[in-house]
């Protein structure tokens, strides 16, 4: 059953990026991101809220860090996604939001100290070859002559800024569960932006 994990979060990736596609032209982008995390707080409160004042110690002592967390995740990552929508296709969006698990082993080599192992460059040269096959429709010198969209610029910029946040979820552990870790930053940008809307 842990096999098919990694699986389903591929599937929701690639559920999440039709949707942002389908979302483009009818609703702003800001919006759609402000709407979406709203929607989760108002579902997870019943559960999430009367454990705050257990985790409130915790919170308090790592609120910078949620607080970051949180614009990395739940803001930066979110709307260059539904921005990216407008000008680049569902599948390329799905494709290189699969970049995120090769950035974060990179990513971690500044962050957690670790070492790229031969294997993981080999995998990571694999990968990469594989993107530019699908994004080149069987052509991988396709990036060679001609230009990568805006929305391909964007999804990459935000590939890295997931990967990053992954990266700093695993430097940064926190006493909380998933849920309540989930909970807190999505309430972070949801509160800043209550006004606005």
């Amino acid at each position: 059953m842990v096999y098919l994990l990694p699986f389903f979060t591929v599937l929701i990736w690639g559920g999440n990026a039709i949707v942002n596609k389908m979302s483009a032209s009818a609703i702003e982008p800001s919006a759609m991101s402000f709407y979406r995390w709203a929607l989760a707080i108002l579902v997870m409160t019943p559960f999430c809220l009367p454990k705050v004042k257990r985790y409130w110690p915790e919170i308090r002592k790592n609120s910078a860090k949620l607080a970051f967390l949180a614009l990395l995740g739940m803001v930066l990552n979110q709307s260059l996604g539904y921005y990216a929508a407008a000008t680049t296709t569902a599948s390329n969006m799905a494709l290189i939001t699969s970049l995120v698990p090769l950035l974060a082993v990179f990513i971690s080599v500044p962050l957690l100290g670790k070492r790229i192992s031969k294997l993981s460059i080999v995998g990571g040269v694999i990968s990469l070859a594989g993107l530019a096959f699908m994004l080149g429709q069987g052509d991988i010198s396709f990036f060679l002559h001609q230009d990568i969209s805006q929305g391909d610029g964007l999804m990459v910029l935000a590939a890295i800024v997931y990967a990053t946040y992954c990266v700093l979820l695993k430097r940064w552990k926190m006493q909380l569960s998933s849920w309540m870790l989930i909970y807190t930053q999505a309430s972070l940008p949801s509160s800043c932006c209550f006004h606005y809307y």
